[in-house]
């Protein structure tokens, strides 16, 4: 995929500004930042969701957990999965996450925690070349996010997976790739290698304020 020229415009306000960014087919890209940097709007940007400049070629198939988990209340865990994924293996995909006893149970009764597991296990049913995942772990207790962290490295072996999340620990875990945007720009780009967790924490220290 190639982005080229990208700018992101709310009000008259430049929100996003990228002036060439290749992502390989099969790369895991973590994309970092403040809250409120143009992290989502490049997603929404991918997804065609937003309205933008410039060019986006080569794009994958995505599947996306976005932010709000998009789950329909009065359908069922089990529902919402088939609803999306009319062939999937529900009841496997929701075992996975540590749900299948709720897999009947309508989404509106589930905890947010639960509800979140949901969408992701909808999201890995989909089939897609690009895994898209906005802040997928909120809500979710240490224990789950390291089984559906797991489970998402495992479910994206052949795939892309363009991640952004606050969690810089499983942001290394899943990513060989770390972007940060800063000011609406891309600040630092560069393999996990070169740029290994400790200098991605001084740099989030520095730039706290």
């Amino acid at each position: 995929m190639q982005i080229r020229d990208l700018s992101i415009k709310f009000e008259k306000k430049q929100v996003l500004e990228i002036n060439s960014l290749y992502i390989d087919p099969k790369e895991k890209v973590a994309i970092l930042g403040k809250s409120g940097i143009g992290k989502t709007s490049l997603i929404n940007s991918l997804l065609s969701l937003i309205s933008y400049d410039g060019q986006i070629v080569d794009k994958p198939t995505f599947s996306v957990v976005f932010q709000e988990d998009r789950l329909v209340g009065e359908l069922t865990a089990k529902q919402n999965i088939l609803l999306a994924c009319p062939n999937a293996d529900a009841d496997l995909i929701l075992s996975k996450v540590g749900l299948y006893n709720e897999r009947n149970d309508k989404v509106k009764t589930l905890s947010g925690g639960m509800k979140r597991r949901v969408a992701i296990a909808r999201a890995l049913c989909r089939e897609c070349e690009t895994l898209i995942l906005d802040e997928p772990f909120v809500g979710l207790d240490l224990v789950t996010k390291t089984a559906v962290n797991s489970l998402i490295k495992q479910q994206t072996k052949d795939k892309g997976l363009l991640l952004i999340s606050h969690d810089l620990l499983l942001s290394y875990s899943l990513c060989s790739r770390i972007i940060i945007l800063e000011n609406g720009k891309i600040a630092i780009d560069k393999s996990t290698s070169d740029f290994p967790i400790k200098k991605a924490q001084e740099y989030f220290l520095k730039n706290a304020n």
